[in-house]
């Protein structure tokens, strides 16, 4: 912080801000007509920030500041929902997890009772049938699905 307030001091000295003036006014078609403004600014500016104590001047906020402070103001708007936007994404991403996991396990156990009947069912049958000792199986066809040999 000690810098950055050394930085702004040397920068904004009246012998900084007057190569600046003077170098803005040497930017051709358009230096001449921005000097009286800029120089006039950096005046204000001076006079605002060399008050003494105990003394108070109103300060007169241009179109510029305010622009600038509602950017700002936007901008941590956005940021802000930009916070809250990847939190319900979050949310959301858990819930859908705690779901796909719950349908999963219920295919799951779906899937084990379906194995677990299928295996009771082919306890059913006793092992000694073959195609040749029962003549329906020999046939081509029974009751419309065709049997492979």
């Amino acid at each position: 912080m000690h810098v950055q307030m050394g930085f702004v001091i040397l920068a904004f000295s009246d012998h900084h801000a007057e190569t600046f003036v003077k170098l803005l006014e040497s930017i051709p078609a358009i230096g001449p007509h921005i000097r009286k403004p800029i120089s006039d600014l950096l005046e204000k500016q001076r006079n605002a920030l060399h008050t003494k104590p105990g003394e108070h001047k109103e300060q007169s906020t241009n179109i510029l500041a305010f622009f600038l402070s509602a950017m700002v103001t936007i901008m941590i708007l956005f940021f802000f929902l930009s916070i809250v936007n990847s939190l319900a994404k979050d949310y959301h991403k858990r819930l859908w997890e705690r779901k796909r996991r719950q349908n999963k396990d219920l295919i799951d156990e779906e899937n084990q009772k379906f194995e677990e009947e299928e295996d009771d069912s082919s306890e059913d049958v006793p092992p000694s049938i073959t195609p040749s000792s029962c003549p329906l199986l020999l046939s081509e066809e029974f009751e419309g699905v065709v049997v492979k040999k």
